[in-house]
């Protein structure tokens, strides 16, 4: 049994719920994260939250490198490690189209916490990611609503916060009769990012 601090891949495997539909995406575990992200030489990549709004997943070049439980200490496992890539596509949050409006269409905005910027990635569109060692990235994924007016819009929340959609309490798009309003309840302050 795992305690604090201490959690083996075998309890994780066991701990995999078998149908989708009830796993929660915090609990949800694939193959490539019960591998060791120490020593295969590709992005480790994990979902740290869904809102009811978006998404947050970090990528993490923790190549070379592990914390020794024993010696309650860093090692040093490989001492020059070399940069790490990959993809990242709007699907990497699984449970995406549960949060999505009606008609959503896959397109999705992906924020970038520490370069404060964004892409606007279409449906099944992927971009590279290239980290150097312990360079990591956190993203937030925002689902694209057509309005009726034709224009695009969607919230990332406040930019400065790690879980900028967490800030979004309510979120209201058109009715009939005031086409292109939208409204909205917003915990905290900062800067609030929107498409």
């Amino acid at each position: 049994m795992d305690k604090k601090g201490v959690h083996s891949p075998m309890n994780a495997e066991q701990s995999i719920v078998s149908d989708r539909d009830t796993a929660s995406p915090v609990q949800k575990i694939t193959d490539k994260e019960l591998s060791n992200p120490l020593m295969d030489d590709t992005l480790s990549k994990s979902i740290w939250n869904l809102k009811d709004f978006n998404g947050v997943f970090g990528v993490f070049n923790c190549q070379g490198a592990g914390w020794c439980k024993f010696g309650k200490k860093n090692l040093i496992y490989d001492c020059q490690p070399g940069t790490i890539a990959g993809i990242i596509r709007a699907n990497d949050v699984n449970y995406l189209p549960r949060i999505a409006h009606d008609g959503w269409t896959g397109d999705a905005i992906l924020y970038f916490y520490l370069y404060r910027d964004f892409v606007c990635l279409p449906t099944n569109a992927s971009i590279p990611v290239t980290l150097n060692v312990r360079e990591y990235e956190i993203f937030a994924v925002v689902p694209i609503k057509k309005m009726s007016i034709g224009s695009r819009f969607t919230l990332i929340g406040l930019v400065n916060m790690l879980n900028s959609g967490g800030a979004i309490k309510e979120l209201k798009y058109e009715t009939e009769e005031k086409s292109g309003l939208i409204s909205m309840k917003v915990h905290g302050c900062g800067i609030f990012g929107a498409y």
